[in-house]
């Protein structure tokens, strides 16, 4: 479903959580990005960090509640991440445009 650092990530803390019979999540989840949370954003480290500090700390309604907020937040981050995108390529397009008439300015 995911691939490239985010997996990684994933398959260590899965892995760490095989391993032991009674897992701290938010430490097996700090030791995966630590070995592969460089490569991405600084929001999703966080966002990882979060799931690890929920997963295994509540009853089953406690952690769907943590975990329903948890998803919550992630839709926020990646709303703003849209926002930002649409910031950007307008920035590029008006960059694009200064460039072009420069060189025609040079050119003449």
């Amino acid at each position: 479903m995911c691939s490239g650092p985010l997996r990684s990530v994933l398959e260590d803390c899965a892995a760490g959580i095989r391993i032991h019979e009674a897992p701290d999540i938010g430490g097996i989840m700090g030791a995966a990005l630590v070995s592969c949370g460089q490569l991405l954003p600084v929001s999703c480290v966080c966002h990882l960090r979060e799931l690890g500090a929920v997963l295994g700390q509540y009853d089953a309604d406690g952690q769907m509640r943590a975990l329903q907020a948890l998803i919550e937040r992630v839709d926020v981050s990646i709303a703003q991440l849209r926002q930002g995108r649409a910031d950007r390529c307008r920035s590029y397009e008006v960059l694009g445009v200064c460039a072009g008439c420069a060189l025609a300015i040079i050119l003449l």
